[in-house]
């Protein structure tokens, strides 16, 4: 599964807007719990709302509530590029956001304690989240 499947996979019930987190499911059987941001989770349930996603659904769909294909989503990167020209130059995708993400987090909380597989600690993990580590709070 490449980059972005992940996201696609998503479903309603794999968010959790208490501790801001959002189950992804990805290559190899992989299963992990990705922080966001209040505001990525507020409109990832408006989102299935409005599109009627319904609990174990496709979260991301066309406004038509159909689910939207693995095209599409890739596509969204060109289109970004045509509007803005920086998102084209620095080849700013998915996987881009991701990493940068990933290095922010190890930057501020030290080795990525993000890794999980089936919600387990992997021996990749060589520390856990802060103390009191709290994704709505810590994020805004």
């Amino acid at each position: 599964m490449s980059p972005g499947r992940g996201a696609l996979a998503l479903r309603p019930v794999d968010l959790d807007p208490d501790q801001c987190l959002i189950l992804l499911r990805e290559k190899g059987d992989t299963v992990r719990w990705q922080p966001v941001s209040p505001t990525l989770m507020r409109h990832l349930q408006q989102h299935a709302e409005e599109r009627q996603a319904t609990g174990t659904g496709q979260l991301l769909r066309y406004r038509n509530g159909q689910p939207i294909t693995y095209r599409r989503y890739d596509h969204l990167w060109v289109r970004i590029g045509e509007h803005l020209p920086w998102v084209y130059v620095q080849q700013i995708s998915t996987h881009w956001l991701r990493h940068t993400a990933l290095t922010w987090v190890e930057r501020s909380f030290g080795y990525p304690w993000h890794v999980r597989t089936q919600g387990i600690p992997t021996a990749a993990v060589m520390s856990a989240p802060p103390v009191g580590w709290n994704g709505a709070s810590a994020m805004r």
